[in-house]
């Protein structure tokens, strides 16, 4: 018997899922033995994600923010995804609350994995989306394509945004409170993610129903 064939489920994963995710035993045992069959090691490395991401996005470029959102499954940072990463960030964003989808989308912009976002940091996130954002996007905040400055008053604008304590860095707590307070800037960053997340415009809960 090969030692695909002998992987089991970690019992205190199985029970975790079940009580985080409402799925049955029988299914989280189906769905792993499918990550397995996909991924022997028990781990999703950043060349499978590249290519899992291609294969459900085709018609989307994650090139230039594939690692951000690597990052956001990737829980505990040890550049492997494993089975209860993987399955927890898709229930959240299938099935979980505005805050809880906003602060999984956190881990996208915290690239130094410190529980906060660094001006620079900021700056790195609009550069890599900035194909993404469109002339709408721009007149919400005040900006023209034509603006030369435009990714540095982005950024500007959204640490002004988030940043309540004015401390020269955003919380999760204060990333979560900006998008849902319905500042702008924040809104259009995080929606950002969350429509490259998705094979169609975002129409889920996680953020358009609560800050319309």
């Amino acid at each position: 018997m090969s030692q695909r064939q002998k992987a089991l489920l970690d019992p205190k994963v199985l029970a975790y899922l079940e009580k985080n995710t409402q799925a049955d035993a029988e299914k989280l045992r189906a769905q792993f033995d499918n990550f397995i069959e996909k991924h022997p090691s028990g781990d999703i490395n950043r060349k499978d994600f590249g290519d899992f991401v291609k294969e459900c996005y085709p018609e989307k470029d994650y090139t230039k923010i594939e690692k951000k959102l690597f990052n956001m499954y990737d829980v505990d940072r040890n550049g492997t995804i494993n089975f209860k990463e993987f399955m927890m960030a898709l229930h959240i964003m299938s099935e979980g609350s505005p805050e809880q989808n906003l602060r999984q989308i956190f881990r996208v912009f915290d690239d130094s994995n410190n529980g906060k976002i660094e001006k620079n940091e900021m700056k790195k996130f609009i550069k890599d989306i900035e194909d993404l954002i469109t002339d709408s996007d721009l007149k919400t905040s005040g900006l023209h394509r034509q603006d030369s400055k435009k990714k540095k008053t982005l950024a500007e604008n959204a640490m002004t945004e988030m940043d309540f304590d004015g401390d020269g860095c955003i919380t999760e707590d204060e990333f979560v409170k900006a998008i849902l307070e319905h500042g702008k800037v924040s809104k259009i960053l995080a929606l950002k993610i969350i429509d490259l997340l998705l094979p169609s415009p975002p129409t889920t809960p996680s953020i358009t129903t609560t800050a319309p």
